[in-house]
């Protein structure tokens, strides 16, 4: 560079004064590869470009003469992000940092940002598949979807990031009120990994997804019409329509889609009907007004990529296949209750049964616990069913699960001062859900050669599913949220080159969610009152359900609980119930009641936080510390009555069910506060550029999740708030001209206090603990009349653990070419366990008169000597009593069992203390998407691509070690049965052509898992308690996943 020239530059630069230049001189300061679409990077030893020195120098030497447009002043306010902060798959800057626009360089986070042409290349319409090419998210497979708000695949699949299962939740413009979101109206996507106390302080400590909705633009007028269609007739259409309205001060922007993705498996998809209104105006020259507002209309039919499981079924053929009238070892279960059902796909001639004094088939044990969640590799052979068959409710043309709601956003950016920005918004969503999604996953096989009423059963030796209570799930969710931002950017610089320059935020931000939800079942008022069933419409007895037999392996009509009500007159006017005594053949009336008290809560969240980025060394070092304080309190409200039927239950779409929830607006009594929760969050860290193309970051940073649950822990006590810490470091290279970015992490993250289920740890205490109170409480037995309902048998299905996670992260984007892109991504994670089943370690270790194992076991040993013929401290049994010892016997023996099942799973975890827990995809993850524009010669307009996705196998589950007696000991942790490794393959193949001088064509084909990869894969293994696979406590597979076929996937776009 010109000396004289880089002189009048620093000058100009220290003092704020403009400078004005040729562009020709201009041009030895400002490298050529910033006109290249390879990511643009700032100097480190001049301001970055995000300076307003800096903007008001480029400004005034290129135009000084023409006042500044609309799309100029825009790019002033620090909240939003310039258009030319993308290019190809790189992006230059982001707000997830720090909630203000950063040069992506002076960000020491972890971010994953997806662009649209990377998601455009992809050829993908969903957040969560674009997000499974990025580092450290996994899918984790085989866990069903809850189907609507939370950041789940579009298989119906839950995320893992960095090895943390569950929902890292989605953030729409930093809002995160009840929305189903879909990528048609997304400006791009950020990842942030790990927690982020300035980002969101309260959250998971797997990060965050944030997304940027689409603004109208004060330039020019645009168009974009996409068609896109695929294989098992999806197709969807989409429209993004820009429109300046008045110059520079107004204009529009609507964004439409109408979509319906089939899928392989029958009814499986998704329904939507979205639009979105957004508008932009400036009416002064320092103020911009921002409102965006969608309705959407979503039908949703996910499903886990899994079959049938096993209801006990392979447990019976091992067992001899014993029926009624040939099971002599008793192994079938008698139904004792009443259990009225109506039966579907045995065309009986009156369908509605009364199943009491039928037999089924006992659950099958693996891992010393009944299960009926199981599967088989082959369920063709064991049911007659294919692979993918499809076992839940629903049409395409009616989803069971039904979404309609809207948000609306509303910005106001004003420039209150030069360097002195302030943003006011809010934002307001709604959502009204109705879940009424029936399935038909376990399997089982009928043994019962006659009905209840004794006719010939011609469902005898037929698989079937039994769906129990099916229910009408009803939510209603609106939240409101608002918050206040205040941006200042210090210049001291101009001072003393040491003392840099500096941006500083505080944000005030208080938002309230409403969530209500009622469950709704069908119930028999025919047998209301009658001798032997409820009294109360709504008693559980009063229950109707359905079951559906795969007679010659077809799979009938499955039958919701909306399908009940629609159909109950030609129900009830079968008659009468079949069965076997006169009683049980009671009348039938249908009608849809509330089966338990609904549901509203009330959250209320404030928040206050303060960001101070600092900038030295003329901008080679960038500082950045947060902190943040937000209270969460959460209330319930009392139960609300008054169910609203819809008018026509039977009309062309899925009915809309309503419900009087308690009003909080209109409140006027009491409302019970369930919890009051506090955190304190930091953030702190540093980028250091050591030259033009090496920088070197750290970050820290923390974040809390609020305990808003009433359970208890094992000991009575309320669960402590989840918590995160992350520790990255990080070292980011530009080389070859900047066309090549990399950027490799190392990371370290401990989440701290995670609550999970642990039914098989104190399920079988709170067995004991309930035999012993209805056994010896309640028959008199003077020595257990002090003892309580203790909170095991309250709540006690849940504890925490700690768990610590480490690893490396890389991501790559090259542009060797305007033509070529390349995208690479990879990672390395390791999640430890360092602490497991506190509260139930803390609870088996007590040591009172009716707790803790050893006092368990005591009694084991007590009721013993009554058997032997000796008395008992500890209980009135009378040993000189042939029944009474018989009775101690049977007593020990199943104590003796609940112990060593809940001792023999709580070691069980205890040995994987110290091993890694990362059971979602593996420890490595390797993806890579890449496209060459043709632009000459006999390809010009020609694209060809194509993209890959890696996954290590993952540990699926150990074998189990055996004692010397025979009896199953401890898992054998240190060696891990492995799952399979997966590639995935793609292919990009697209033409695009100036129809006339204003309107492109895009035609496009991407072909998704190329190869056709599908074998299932084994996702879980377990111990075969009952020898189901031959021999006794060996380690066999229990659960698959699914993999889709080969998709084609054909989109035409029009842009003018």
């Amino acid at each position: 560079m010109n000396p004289l020239l880089r002189l009048r530059v620093d000058r100009a630069l220290q003092s704020g004064r403009a400078l004005s230049v040729c562009a020709t001189l201009l041009s030895g300061f400002v490298p050529a590869a910033l006109a290249q679409s390879a990511p643009a990077a700032a100097d480190p030893v001049r301001p970055s470009p995000s300076d307003p020195t800096v903007r008001k120098v480029a400004t005034e030497s290129t135009s000084p003469a023409q006042p500044p447009t609309g799309e100029g002043i825009i790019k002033l306010s620090p909240f939003i992000l310039s258009d030319k902060s993308v290019s190809g798959y790189a992006a230059t800057e982001t707000l997830s940092g720090t909630r203000l626009r950063t040069d992506l360089r002076d960000v020491s986070a972890s971010l994953s940002i997806l662009t649209p042409e990377f998601i455009q290349d992809l050829g993908i319409t969903s957040f969560e598949q674009a997000l499974t090419y990025t580092p450290s998210v996994n899918l984790d497979q085989g866990d069903p979807s809850n189907g609507g708000v939370a950041l789940r695949a579009g298989s119906g699949q839950d995320f893992s990031i960095r090895g943390f299962s569950g929902d890292a939740g989605i953030s729409n413009d930093f809002f995160s009120g009840y929305v189903t979101n879909d990528i048609y109206n997304t400006e791009r996507i950020t990842l942030s990994l790990g927690p982020n106390a300035l980002l969101i302080g309260v959250g998971s400590p797997q990060g965050a997804v944030v997304t940027s909705t689409k603004r109208a633009k004060m330039g020019k007028t645009s168009t974009q019409i996409s068609f896109r269609t695929a294989k098992w007739d999806s197709h969807r259409v989409s429209l993004d329509h820009n429109q300046p309205l008045i110059a520079n001060r107004l204009a529009l922007r609507i964004n439409g889609l109408f979509d319906r993705q089939h899928e392989f498996r029958g009814a499986e998809g998704k329904n939507q009907e979205r639009v979105t209104l957004g508008l932009v105006a400036q009416p002064w020259k320092n103020t911009k007004v921002t409102i965006n507002h969608e309705n959407y209309d979503v039908g949703l039919n996910n499903a886990a990529l899994v079959w049938g499981f096993d209801g006990a079924a392979l447990a019976w053929m091992a067992a001899g296949k014993p029926v009624v009238g040939n099971d002599p070892r008793n192994y079938l279960l008698p139904i004792n209750a009443q259990t009225q059902t109506i039966v579907i796909g045995l065309d009986l001639a009156n369908p509605l049964v009364n199943m009491r004094t039928q037999r089924t088939l006992p659950a099958a044990t693996f891992g010393g616990v009944n299960s009926i969640s199981y599967t088989s590799l082959r369920p063709w052979e064991t049911f007659g069913l294919s692979q993918d068959t499809f076992l839940y409710g629903g049409t395409r043309k009616n989803p069971p699960n039904q979404l309609r709601g809207s948000w609306t956003h509303l910005l106001l950016e004003q420039k209150l001062a030069p360097n002195l920005y302030l943003e006011l918004a809010g934002a307001r969503a709604r959502q009204h859900r109705d879940l009424d999604q029936n399935n038909l996953t376990n399997i089982t096989i009928d043994p019962n050669p006659l009905m209840s009423d004794g006719s010939p059963n011609p469902g005898y030796l037929v698989p079937y599913h039994d769906s129990g209570v099916s229910l009408i799930r009803i939510f209603d969710d609106k939240s409101d949220e608002y918050r206040a931002t205040l941006s200042y950017e210090l210049d001291l610089a101009r001072r003393g080159p040491w003392l840099g320059r500096h941006s500083v935020s505080l944000l005030g931000q208080t938002g309230t969610k409403y969530a209500s939800q009622v469950g709704l079942a069908a119930y028999n008022l025919g047998t209301v009152g009658r001798a032997g069933w409820g009294n109360a419409a709504a008693a559980g007895i009063n229950w109707f359900k359905a079951r559906h037999y795969f007679r010659n392996g077809n799979v009938p009509e499955i039958w919701t609980t909306t399908a009940l009500i629609k159909h109950a007159a030609e129900i009830s006017a079968y008659g009468n119930l079949r069965g076997a005594a006169a009683n049980d053949r009671a009348p039938v009336d249908l009608r849809l009641l509330p089966r338990s008290s609904p549901i509203s809560d009330k959250v209320t969240t404030d928040s206050l936080s303060f960001g101070w980025q600092g900038r030295w060394l003329r901008d080679r070092l960038v500082t950045l510390f947060g902190y943040r304080t937000d209270h969460i309190t959460t209330y319930g409200a009392p139960e609300s009555q008054n169910l609203i039927l819809p008018e026509t239950v039977g009309r062309s779409t899925s009915p809309t069910y309503n419900y009087n929830f308690f009003d909080y607006a209109s409140a006027t009594g009491p409302i019970n506060l369930s919890s009051d929760a506090r955190g304190l969050s930091r953030t702190f860290g540093g980028v250091f550029h050591v030259f033009p193309w090496l920088s070197l970051g750290y970050t820290q940073s923390n974040n809390f999740t609020p305990n808003q649950t009433t359970m208890r822990t094992a000991l009575g006590t309320s669960f402590p708030n989840p918590s995160g810490e992350t520790r990255d470091f990080s070292a980011s290279l530009l080389l070859l001209d900047n066309k090549l970015s990399l950027r490799l992490a190392r990371f370290d993250t401990t989440a701290v206090n995670q609550r999970y289920a642990v039914g098989n740890k104190l399920t079988p205490a709170r067995q004991l603990l309930s035999y012993l109170q209805e056994n010896y409480k309640a028959a008199g037995d003077s020595h257990f009349q002090a003892m309580e309902i203790l909170y095991p048998v309250q709540d006690g299905g849940h504890d925490v653990r700690n768990i610590n996670a480490t690893g490396w992260e890389l991501t790559v984007v090259y542009n060797p070419t305007r033509q070529w892109r390349v995208s690479l991504s990879g990672s390395s994670n390791k999640n430890i366990l360092v602490d497991d089943d506190r509260y139930a370690g803390l609870y088996f270790a007590r040591d009172t008169a009716f707790e803790g194992l050893g006092t368990w076991r005591k009694f084991a040993n007590e009721l013993q000597k009554v058997a032997s013929g000796t008395a008992s401290s500890s209980f009135d049994l009378n040993p000189a009593s042939p029944a009474d010892r018989q009775k101690a016997q049977a007593d020990a023996t199943y104590i003796r069992s609940q112990v060593d099942s809940s001792e023999r799973s709580y070691l069980d975890g205890q040995q994987l203390i110290g091993r890694n827990q990362s059971r979602t995809g593996g420890q490595y993850n390797f993806n890579g998407v890449t496209a060459y524009d043709f632009t000459e010669g006999r390809l010009k307009g020609w694209t060809l691509g194509g993209n890959f996705r890696y996954r290590s196998a993952a540990v699926v589950g150990y074998s189990r070690l055996m004692g010397s007696t025979g009896r199953p000991g401890l898992l054998s942790v240190k060696d891990p049965i492995m799952g399979e490794a997966n590639w995935d393959f793609g292919a990009l193949i697209a033409w695009k052509h100036k129809l006339t001088r204003k309107v492109n064509l895009r035609v496009q084909l991407n072909i998704q898992n190329l190869l056709n990869e599908t074998d299932p894969l084994l996702t879980a293994v377990d111990t075969d308690t009952n020898s189901v696979y031959g021999t006794a406590h060996a380690a066999v597979p229990v659960y698959y996943t699914l993999l889709r076929p080969r998709n084609f996937v054909l989109s035409t776009t029009f842009d003018f």
